[in-house]
């Protein structure tokens, strides 16, 4: 069921287990980080955006993570080939648009995806542009929006079309990171898996001693997974496919949107295992940003946060747009795991400003202040697409944020028209 949000809200109103305790609220309105800022680019100018495995930061536990890896099927448009498991690493979760020298694929033509948005925006959305970006046509630090559009139309599945204003800039993120964590968990639940199968364990008690030890052997110190709460471990005995999640942390999916069911989350799952499928994912990169949760949503922070400079729960356009991008694409852990992803994000929130009348599938959205956001993964006839919309907007621009949806809807239209018109 969708779940629509409307406003006023207060998002930080708890449980009366939860205190609000995040000191780190003040970088809410903190401006642009010159240091994350890269602007969209054609094939032929370098932006360091590849998936490349990178070394893990100072203090960052990189754990192994075990997926299924896919690649484009070069005979079969719109196919994928599913490799054996392996070793999450960040070149296997390309998701289509950054080629091998680290440049955004974009279409740049007369009548492409990216020209259209960039020539949408400076002429009907300058309400949210600065002077520079209208002057110069193209996104700039103090604009008001980022966006992310990926065109996944039939074989565009596995060649993704993608545009994008800003894309890279990293912004509050609201509730949308919450999106993590439940991939974090269904990651978590992968690896246990094969570990018990590779280890031929058939206890739960024996699995929970075996998976701590190998995370203490890795580095992992402290704030451990939560494995009785989330797969209530010990009492599991068996075929490793049948460890899973307990009804209780089925309820925090299900209420993925409110703040006590995510708070409670990403405590289960732990802030070092969700940084360690963040960064070994790429969702957060060195060099392009991403998603990264450092606080959850009142209950907790992390102070052994080895990031500088990251907003409390930090989110961009192409990082949210590559996420539901991998999920479309059945690349979240593999196929099954997506899947079920993507029916609880059928509930995760959208802003009541949001037309999802236009083939809603799955969504995050993020409120606070003036920080409105929409994330979604959008169906329809044959129209596949996600849409991003990071923004801080006014309460007298409310018709424009839905007006901006509306138009990036007819972009994705006209983008799949024969023959394309000129922007």
């Amino acid at each position: 069921m969708k779940s629509q949000i409307d406003f006023p809200i207060e998002p930080f109103a708890f449980n009366s287990e939860f205190e609000f305790d995040d000191s780190d609220f003040d970088k809410f309105f903190t401006g642009w980080n010159g240091s994350l800022w890269q602007t969209e680019v054609n094939r032929s100018r370098s932006s360091s955006l590849s998936g490349r495995t990178t070394a893990c930061p100072k203090g960052l536990i990189c754990l192994d993570h075990i997926h299924i890896p896919k690649q484009p099927d070069p005979k079969k448009p719109g196919q994928f080939i599913v490799g054996s498991q392996t070793r999450l690493v960040p070149n296997n979760m390309n998701p289509g648009f950054i080629d091998a020298a680290d440049n955004l694929i974009t279409d740049r033509s007369g009548t492409g995806l990216q020209t259209c948005l960039n020539k949408l925006l400076t002429t009907q959305f300058q309400n949210y542009l600065s002077r520079e970006s209208i002057q110069k046509k193209s996104a700039s630090g103090n604009d008001r929006v980022r966006i992310g559009l990926i065109d996944l139309t039939g074989p565009k599945l596995t060649q993704p079309d993608f545009a994008g204003w800003g894309s890279p800039v990293a912004m509050y993120g609201a509730s949308v990171p919450k999106i993590l964590a439940l991939y974090a968990a269904f990651q978590l639940r992968r690896n246990l898996r094969n570990l018990a199968a590779a280890q031929r364990i058939s206890t739960g008690k024996t699995l929970e001693s075996t998976a701590i030890s190998h995370w203490k052997i890795s580095g992992l110190r402290s704030g451990f997974p939560s494995l009785v709460w989330l797969f209530d471990i010990r009492n599991w005995t068996g075929n490793p496919n049948t460890l899973d999640f307990t009804a209780a942390a089925r309820k925090v999916f299900q209420g993925i949107m409110h703040n006590a069911e995510a708070g409670k989350l990403i405590i289960g799952v732990g802030f070092p295992y969700i940084a360690s499928v963040a960064w070994q994912s790429g969702l957060y990169h060195p060099n392009r940003g991403g998603l990264w949760l450092t606080s959850s949503y009142g209950k907790a922070q992390w102070g052994s946060n080895p990031l500088k400079g990251v907003h409390s729960a930090n989110v961009t356009a192409l990082a949210a747009a590559t996420y539901f991008t991998l999920l479309a694409q059945g690349r979240l852990v593999d196929d099954a795991s997506s899947n079920e992803m993507k029916a609880w994000l059928a509930g995760g929130c959208y802003t009541g400003l949001f037309p999802e009348y236009l083939g809603l599938i799955a969504s995050k959205c993020g409120i606070w202040s003036d920080y409105l956001h929409d994330c979604a993964l959008m169906s329809r006839d044959t129209i596949r697409y996600v849409v991003v919309g990071l923004t801080r907007t006014n309460r007298h621009e409310y018709p424009k944020y839905t007006q901006l949806f509306q138009e990036l809807d007819r972009l994705i239209v006209g983008n799949n028209r024969t023959p394309k018109l000129i922007c």
